[in-house]
């Protein structure tokens, strides 16, 4: 069954990213009110959608986490190492993509001062040490301290994503109340780029739990042959 649904959501994928790449370069106007470089801010319907399914990736691995604790079940383990390898890819492209808008609205690729840029840098580090604990520990013993660490690591997400709001920051906030002055293809669009990004997070999360699975099932049958 997940090998069925890991299928159709590969397919839906490689339907779905080129979607986003039509509604953002032939669909969506330019925005010109309040941007230095129109053309630039295109960049916002991959940059803040991969970050919006990276951050999904994080919820996953929370709930993930909490539910091995309870029940010690090594597939919900699986599942928070699959979660989160996706979810760093995922932001990754968020921190690849930020820059390229930066470099043309603010002159520069970084601003080291900005709180918002800051803190996903210390998200993106939060979930690359769990990456680095979990290649490090192995066994019962580094899945539960794994899970301890996701669950307090998890403070980040919330924190990251709420920064250009809790203080000053440079940042668009592109998430807002109301329509927020977005138009209605800017709206489809953008709506369209979050689905899609969604999806490909589905689909590669499903594909790198199999991996995971099989992983499981090898080390199962080389302890049988060693007792």
């Amino acid at each position: 069954m997940l090998e069925k649904i890991n299928r159709a959501a590969i397919l839906s994928a490689l339907v779905a990213i080129p979607a986003v790449l039509f509604v953002a370069f032939q669909y969506a106007p330019v925005l010109t009110e309040g941007f230095t470089e129109p053309l630039a801010q295109k960049i916002f319907y991959f940059h803040v959608s991969s970050a919006i399914a990276g951050y999904l990736g994080f919820c996953v691995i929370l709930v993930a986490s909490i539910l091995y604790l309870r029940t010690e079940d090594q597939n919900m383990d699986r599942w928070a190492i699959s979660a989160a390898e996706v979810g760093v890819v995922l932001l990754t492209v968020t921190m690849l993509t930020g820059p390229i808008w930066a470099k043309a609205e603010w002159g520069v690729f970084w601003r080291f001062g900005d709180i918002k840029l800051m803190m996903v840098l210390i998200l993106w580090l939060v979930y690359i040490g769990y990456m680095v604990l979990r290649a490090n520990i192995r066994g019962e013993e580094g899945s539960r301290v794994a899970a301890v660490y996701a669950i307090l690591g998890f403070v980040a997400v919330p924190i990251s994503f709420l920064a250009q709001r809790l203080w000053r920051s440079l940042h668009p906030t592109v998430i807002v109340s109301g329509s927020g002055g977005m138009g209605p293809k800017v709206a489809v669009a953008f709506g369209v780029s979050v689905l899609a990004f969604i999806i490909l997070f589905v689909a590669l999360l499903l594909w790198r739990k199999r991996i995971e699975d099989a992983k499981s099932r090898i080390e199962n049958i080389k302890s049988e042959m060693e007792v």
